[in-house]
């Protein structure tokens, strides 16, 4: 999951041919490497160029233009406010694919909307858009939630109708906005930690190794794990098969939801027909309840992403921007003047095998004696600097 990337794209009544453009001059950027991922609106235009430039890439419409495109498009229709309730229920809440399936095809025959073209494609294509057939592959914690896939979220208060050098100069405004709130962020998770709502292993696991930020998203599943009910449908020793009945409320009414744990005793695997590992990378609350019942007291590396820890050096922080945080500055310069040598270097070894190997396998020595020592400089203290400046055999 941490070699994936996301893109979220949307439609402003551009031809096809400005969106391929648009695609290729972003792959020619990412080294001819394609987004896993791309969430788009729903719009022929960009499917079309998706389906040119990224053929292999999972294309998915975003969630908020679809809903916010129903009431302008049914208001003519009767009972137009029940009609739109009865559509957010079976989108938002359908736990499967068979249910939702079900659930709209009632809908469309209760409310005689077999002729509705628009309704038909959207069922169509009901597997780029509907939460329980996209939950399926990872997102990134891109959430099916509308509010939450909007780019007007990330840039409010910056990017308004401007002339294109306004426009350049905010949007830089906005990036160092984040960059720093960013920075700041991760200053807070590497000094304290956020307070637990359990006892549980596992989460003090999860406390200590993500960003506060991260760590609140796994703590709602842990508190979310109360209103779970738990009980064995199948053992076969290694392999246990778990009923998990979640207590919910649809519609301001109690409900259940009731889902499928598989656990194997032997790996640790836990995997849950909601899929949201799958889709955001957070153990859900069933898989965590079943945990619980089998005492489990670690989860393996596999489900905390790397992408999240506390400890991840962020890369893309030290390259060169307009909008770069100020405490970046000095590394930043250090990492160009570094980069402009190392260019040097390998433009003269690259003449030869010879040298070329050499210069490899040099640069892979001095690589696992730097990261030592720079270990040891992050978790010394001042008056140890000097003694760890001794402690790397450079011979």
């Amino acid at each position: 999951m941490g070699n994936q990337y996301c893109l979220a794209v949307g439609c402003y009544h551009a031809k096809t041919q400005s969106f391929v453009w648009l695609f290729q001059s972003l792959l020619h950027c990412m080294l001819g490497v394609p987004p896993q991922g791309i969430i788009t609106d729903h719009c022929k235009a960009v499917q079309k160029a998706v389906e040119t430039v990224y053929p292999s890439t999972r294309h998915r419409w975003c969630l908020s233009n679809i809903m916010n495109k129903l009431p302008q498009l049914l208001h003519g229709y009767p009972n137009f406010k029940s009609l739109r309730y009865h559509l957010q229920n079976v989108v938002y809440d359908a736990p499967t694919t068979d249910e939702f399936e079900g659930k709209w095809k009632k809908i469309v025959e209760d409310f005689s909307l077999t002729d509705n073209k628009l309704l038909e494609e959207l069922f169509l294509e009901r597997h780029r858009w509907v939460p329980s057939f996209v939950r399926g592959g990872f997102w990134a914690g891109m959430s099916v939630n509308p509010r939450s896939e909007s780019m007007h979220v990330f840039f409010y208060g910056y990017l308004k109708q401007t002339t294109l050098k306004q426009f350049v100069d905010e949007y830089d405004n906005a990036l160092q906005y984040k960059t720093e709130k960013e920075y700041i962020a991760d200053i807070h998770s590497s000094s304290n930690s956020q307070a637990r709502v359990t006892k549980s292993p596992l989460e003090r696991q999860f406390q200590s190794a993500y960003t506060h930020a991260k760590f609140l998203e796994v703590q709602h599943e842990f508190l979310g794990k109360a209103d779970c009910n738990v009980s064995v449908t199948c053992d076969h020793g290694s392999i246990c098969h778990y009923s998990v009945i979640e207590d919910v409320i649809i519609g301001e009414k109690p409900n259940e939801f009731v889902v499928e744990v598989i656990y194997n005793r032997v790996d640790w695997n836990v995997k849950c027909n909601c899929c949201l590992f799958e889709f955001t990378g957070i153990l859900c609350r069933h898989s965590l309840a079943v945990l619980s019942q089998e005492r489990v007291k670690e989860v393996p590396c596999k489900y905390i992403l790397d992408r999240w820890r506390k400890n991840m050096r962020r890369k893309y922080a030290y390259i060169k921007t307009s909008y770069g945080v100020q405490h970046f500055k000095p590394h930043v310069e250090r990492l160009e003047m570094l980069c402009n040598q190392f260019n040097s270097i390998a433009e003269t070894a690259s003449e030869f095998e010879d040298t070329s190997s050499f210069v490899k396998d040099t640069l892979c020595d001095l690589k696992e004696k730097l990261e030592t020592w720079t270990t040891l400089l992050r978790n010394s203290s001042l008056a140890d600097l000097e003694k760890c400046n001794y402690m790397i055999d450079w011979k």
